[in-house]
């Protein structure tokens, strides 16, 4: 018997003694094996059946070891012989069951519905409140009896909770279902009033006792025509009280929580729960339903696409059940699926996916991504649940609001189109509680005066009316009750909430708005760039709004993780395609165009910013190179290990080039101070507040670095080898981890020289030149050997540039593209590889050195030579030139000097043709008797 826990673990049935089965190949309820119900008490062995044997209700019994089989062969028999019962003892696993009975007559439909909605939502809050599980109407399926002066309704919980025994079972009924047991039933008097002491609610299931036998569904009792058949789509086997193969849901163990007397419910409340968790149930099932019925534009129902792809199937049970809804409601939401999953995959998905306490909001923000008209009925549903509770208030308003407002590590945020900004203190939230939750509650307290006594002289015949329009169930008096019960609610909620907080205290709107991911997930999508109207999708280029359940497969992992895409940086600017903003250009339908010349400025403005490019880099393969990795910082993604330097005196062009990149990235764009690359590194938990600033930056701008400052080797191979950055914000009081997406790039007039050389550091070092000459004056002698001279703009202020932002990221999209397609790969072009190459050659103290003090023998041959430098001269040379040495060359020059030998390997002993001995020397080489001129 494999039994499945929606609650994380299962609570095996109590274990049987086994009996040597009975091995059949059909079953027969053979007459000489029946025992009677004395000897069925002691017997744990497969599931009891008990047959009518007399008119007078007499019975034998038989075990049975496979239910399957037993159906089948029962079915078969003549419907006078099917008169079969399970027969349950006190420590049977029992599922709950009731029973609604009167002999006398049979209760109108109407009034029959009404009953049945009445004890269900009693049963399902007693489980709520008692066990913390959540079931619903569907899980119960319905069995019918009845005649013509006769009322016999079996309602069975199929799935989802059941108790380990019998015991358990009476102890939860006479606690909730049973009048005047507690206070709970005393405090619902619709509940006392449908079902008073004596009614139709049977209190036989309720007493298991020593034994007693529960009629079968498709059977009836001996010589009688009241066959017992199923009213909902369960199966036979479903609807067998102490059959549990295939049972999905918690089998309970423990006694049900006792009651607390009323100072401890006023000291310890936590609100009411149970209406909480019914309104969460009731908004899940309804936008499930909904979701069934929605097509898209071609006619296509949207739900089959999600129950399709495996990855969106997944993300509808990951929101299910953390939004606290039982396995069922996604098995049920599934069975719409041409190839339905069978029970033991339900449960295994169901098992794996872990608790994120996203709750409710998380799925109501996944249904209205796919289609507002799911969730179009959250706002009354929610509120028709809501009581006084301050639970309840709370849990309304993030049901209806969502995502709009989030709190997370004691800071606000609120949703301002695309992009969620910070909001101290939440008073975003505090003012639109004012001005629109309280303008919400007065329009359900209008619309309910019109069916209120004291209200209205004609609320009778508004009742009526409402019940005939919407086919109700219940009668006038009743339905005026609830009117009366929701209006005061409605009030009383009002009064509370009129300060924008709940009676004064926002701690329990922190609670409900709480979403523990949000740090975890704002800006981690790497694939997109975000704009003040929605977000480019750079795997697609579709231009769309942030998704609410984004999927990530890692290779490591079974099911793909699924996040949210929170967008708290921006460009800064709308982005529009140019198809686009041509069409805002253009009359519409109705003759209207809504930007006038708007393509025209555009195009104007791709123009002269092209032109300015082509100025500053008037050499196609640097200005390719350049732009197609500017490009690149439209990613959160880093491919190559690379440290740009963009080089070249004054009035060259690199700052408005800078600043005009700088307004196109907006926040993906920092600017750092050369510290970053020249510092001393920080100790693992010091404060870094210029290290936190480029958390989420994609593209880090170093402007005008001291070339007088050796950069720090071990720092730039941090920062551009996409290791894990760890830092903490001043203040902070955690670290914080986070993995790099930026692009460094320097404008300088030189490239600042390097504390240590590598080849680690030269694979990564790129150096391009900035070659043109902006001048105020074109005929000052001094430009006149200049290759690139251009006329400079002086009217090129910041104003002027923000408008060239939208064209400078179609450009920037295009070179992306071509990124893309050649396999995010940047190939060094020769001017760059020359540029680079020429700056080692330069920086090589070691070498200039050399060449200063030393030749080499042209003859080059080693082994034969009788040229010969000893180390007790390369050591004077060398103290020399580090005495000689000023500022930063001094620690190099040592450093280098004392690791490095390019003079080849070291001989001990030396004997020329000559006869002349050495010690310790190099062949083939000499002292310079003269310093070469350019020294």
């Amino acid at each position: 018997m494999d039994i499945v826990s929606q609650n994380e673990k299962a609570v095996s049935p109590p274990p049987r003694v086994e009996t040597p089965p009975v091995v059949r190949t059909r079953y027969d309820f053979n007459h000489s094996t029946q025992k009677s119900a004395k000897d069925m008490l002691n017997m744990q062995g497969g599931y009891i059946v008990a047959k009518d044997i007399t008119r007078s209700g007499g019975k034998s019994y038989d075990t049975i070891n496979n239910v399957d089989l037993f159906i089948e062969w029962q079915e078969r028999q003549p419907e006078d012989q099917k008169n079969f019962y399970e027969y349950i003892v006190k420590d049977s696993t029992v599922k709950l069951h009731l029973d609604i009975d009167d002999k006398t007559t049979r209760i109108p439909e109407e009034r029959m519905e009404e009953l049945k909605n009445i004890l269900l939502d009693r049963v399902i809050e007693a489980i709520t409140q008692d066990y913390g599980i959540i079931v619903t109407r569907q899980d119960f399926a319905i069995l019918d009896s009845s005649a013509e002066n006769i009322t016999s309704k079996h309602y069975i919980l199929t799935r989802g909770f059941a108790f380990e025994n019998g015991k358990l079972f009476t102890a939860f009924c006479k606690r909730w279902l049973v009048p005047g047991g507690n206070t709970y039933v005393n405090s619902s008097p619709e509940f006392a009033e449908a079902f008073p002491k004596n009614g139709v609610l049977d209190e036989v299931p309720m007493k298991i006792g020593s034994g007693r036998c529960w009629r079968m569904p498709n059977c009836c009792k001996h010589s009688s025509p009241r066959m017992l058949t199923i009213e909902t789509s369960h199966s036979v086997k479903d609807c067998l009280v102490t059959c549990f193969d295939g049972f999905v849901g918690k089998i309970e163990n423990t006694e049900p929580k006792k009651e607390k007397s009323a100072a401890a419910k006023k000291k310890n409340s936590k609100g009411n729960i149970v209406a909480e968790k019914l309104a969460s149930n009731e908004i899940i099932k309804k936008c499930l339903d909904n979701f069934v019925s929605i097509k898209d534009e071609c006619g296509t129902i949207k739900h089959l696409m999600w129950l399709e792809d495996y990855n969106k199937w997944l993300a509808v049970g990951m929101r299910i059940k953390n939004a606290g809804a039982p396995l069922g409601f996604w098995i049920d939401w599934s069975s719409h699926s041409s190839k339905p999953a069978g029970a033991e995959t339900f449960d295994t998905k169901w098992r794996s996916f872990h608790p994120d306490g996203t709750g409710v909001p998380e799925f109501i923000n996944l249904m209205t991504s796919i289609d507002p008209e799911i969730t179009s009925h959250v706002k009354n549903t929610s509120i028709e649940y809501m009581t006084q509770n301050t639970n309840d208030i709370v849990a309304t308003m993030s049901h209806i609001w969502g995502n709009d407002h989030i709190y997370c590590n004691n800071m606000w945020w609120y949703l301002n189109r695309s992009i969620y900004i910070q909001d101290p203190s939440g008073k975003r939230l505090q003012s639109r509680i004012m001005k629109e939750w309280s303008p919400l509650l007065d329009k359900h307290i209008r619309e309910l005066c019109k069916y209120l006594d004291d209200e209205n002289p004609n609320a009778s015949q508004e009742l009526d009316t409402l019940i005939e329009e919407k086919n109700m169930n219940i009668t006038r008096d009743a339905l005026q009750r609830k009117m009366e019960k929701k209006y005061q609610t409605f009030k009383a909620v009002k009064e509370k909430t009129q300060s924008g907080m709940i009676n004064n205290d926002f701690r329990a709107v922190e609670t409900a708005f709480h979403s523990p991911l949000f740090e975890q997930e704002r800006d981690s999508c790497k694939n997109i760039l975000s704009f003040d109207n929605g977000v480019l999708d750079l795997k697609t280029f579709e231009f769309r709004q942030p998704k609410s359940c984004h999927f990530i497969q890692e290779e490591h992992e079974f099911t793909p993780t699924i996040i949210n895409e929170f967008v708290t940086k921006s460009t800064g600017y709308d982005f529009y395609t140019e198809a686009q903003v041509k069409a805002m250009s253009k009359p519409n339908s109705e003759g209207f165009v809504s930007h006038p010349g708007m393509y025209e400025k555009h195009m104007q403005w791709k123009k002269e910013i092209t032109d300015i490019i082509h100025q500053i880099l008037p050499t196609k393969d640097v200005r390719d190179y350049l732009l197609r990795y500017y490009s690149t910082c439209l990613s959160g993604e880093v491919h190559g290990e690379f440290l740009h330097f963009q080089i070249g005196k004054g009035s060259n062009g690199k700052s408005k080039l800078a600043q005009v990149l700088a307004l196109a990235f907006g926040d993906y764009c920092k600017t750092a101070h050369q510290g970053l690359l020249c510092g001393k590194t920080e100790s693992s938990d010091s404060a870094n507040a210029s290290m936190m600033d480029l958390k989420g930056a994609r593209m880090v701008i170093i402007l005008e670095a001291d070339d007088q400052k050796p950069m720090n080797t071990t720092r730039i191979k941090s920062m551009t080898g996409n290791d894990l950055q760890v830092a903490r914000a001043p203040y902070g009081k955690t670290m914080v981890t986070f993995e790099p997406e930026w692009k460094i790039m320097c404008f300088c007039n030189s490239v600042p020289t390097i504390s240590s050389e590598d080849g680690g550091i030269r694979r990564r070092f790129r150096v391009t030149p900035f070659e043109t000459k902006f001048t105020t004056d074109m005929n000052d002698p001094l430009n006149k050997n200049h290759p690139h001279v251009v006329q400079a703009d002086t009217t090129l202020n910041q104003k002027k540039i923000k408008r060239y932002r939208l064209p400078l990221m179609w450009i920037l999209i295009d070179y992306y593209k071509e990124f893309v397609a050649n396999g995010y790969k940047m190939p060094m072009n020769p001017t760059i590889k020359k540029w680079t190459d020429t700056y080692f050659d330069d920086n090589d103290l070691v070498k200039d050195w050399m060449e200063t003090y030393f030749e080499k023998d042209p003859n080059n041959v080693p082994d034969h030579s009788n040229w010969v430098v000893t180390q007790v001269e390369v050591k004077e040379l060398r103290t020399q030139e580090v005495t000689m040495a000023v500022g930063i060359h001094i620690a190099k020059l040592r450093e280098k000097l004392e690791s490095e030998s390019k003079f080849g390997p070291m001989i001990k002993v030396l004997k020329l043709d000559n006869g002349e001995k050495y010690q310790n020397c190099w062949r083939g080489w000499r002292v310079r008797t003269e310093t070469p001129e350019c020294f």
